[in-house]
């Protein structure tokens, strides 16, 4: 809470009180004084109403009142009904109250009604949340508490003062670091466009390899549901079955290409014979450039790709 003029505040909360009434039970009571208009309740003529005069005339009563079957007593450590933060009686309530810091180290008693348990508590079995006639009243305290303490919170701060860049992307040093980019740079849009769907359906001699691929069996997911298919593609293992990468002379990282496991599994001593169709090699391909211009663009951007989500998110 930004605060210009706490005891303004202070005095526009108690006065929207008055004339709204009090849910609580209790009302507004007098400020100290004769009454007699001589005296402006504050005592010493100034005009003005010191916080524990206010705490003491128009917040302890509330207080005890709704808090005090639980709260009011010897003991601040008492763990059966609750800490007697309102002290062994209204005299000591003020001192007490101000001094007590609860078990999680949040003052009941803060510079700012959000700051304050007193205030933001709520309901707690046994005990109820403060009526709205009493909060209004223990919010005002708080703030005139504050100004009289020479408490003046933190100014709200600007709503970004000193935007941040978006996170650079380098080009990666590993086919691991790599992948990862690369996985991120996939589009459903551009899965379904080209059609790569459709390798899960290539026949084999034994049947569609959707058959015995469609969980993930052997290090390659091929599912009928599209959006399994394309989330899965996405990660290790099974992304190895659609790119791979090459190396520079020294082993180092170089590239990333098409693994080309997808057309050559067929070679494999075991696996049920097949000649992937020329279309399915192609989507494959068309895939693999799509999605490689946007992971070079990536790096050469320095912006990391978003990677989507088609299944929360499912296309139109």
């Amino acid at each position: 809470m930004r605060l210009q003029s706490l005891t303004q505040l202070a005095a526009s909360l108690l006065l929207a009180a008055a004339t709204t009434g009090c849910v609580g039970e209790y009302e507004m009571t007098q400020g100290p004084g004769t009454g007699d208009g001589d005296d402006d309740g504050s005592g010493d003529g100034s005009g003005s109403v010191t916080a524990a005069e206010m705490f003491n005339s128009d917040v302890q009563p509330g207080l005890q009142a709704e808090c005090g079957a639980c709260h009011m007593g010897p003991d601040v450590t008492d763990v059966v009904t609750g800490p007697d933060w309102l002290g062994p009686d209204a005299a000591s309530s003020y001192v007490t109250i101000k001094g007590y810091v609860a078990v999680d180290g949040v003052p009941i008693v803060g510079p700012t009604p959000g700051d304050s348990q007193l205030y933001f508590k709520g309901a707690h079995p046994p005990g109820v949340a403060l009526s709205d006639g009493l909060k209004t009243k223990v919010s005002a305290w708080i703030v005139a508490q504050a100004e009289e303490d020479g408490i003046s919170p933190e100014p709200d701060p600007d709503p970004d003062p000193d935007p941040q860049p978006d996170p650079e992307q380098t080009a990666p040093d590993t086919l691991v670091e790599a992948l990862t980019l690369f996985s991120s740079c996939m589009s459903y849009d551009d899965f379904d466009a080209t059609n790569f769907q459709d390798v899960a359906n290539q026949n084999t001699a034994e049947g569609q390899c959707s058959g015995c691929h469609g969980q993930g069996t052997g290090g390659s997911y091929l599912n009928q549901n599209d959006i399994d298919f394309y989330v899965n593609q996405r990660k290790m293992p099974y992304v190895l079955k659609f790119v791979t990468g090459t190396v520079n002379d020294d082993g180092s990282f170089k590239d990333l290409i098409v693994s080309r496991r997808y057309e050559l599994k067929r070679d494999d001593n075991g696996h049920p014979n097949y000649i992937m169709s020329d279309q399915r090699l192609q989507s494959i391909q068309n895939f693999f450039d799509d999605t490689y211009l946007k992971y070079a663009n990536s790096i050469q951007s320095g912006v990391p790709c978003i990677a989507d989500d088609p299944i929360n998110n499912p296309p139109q």
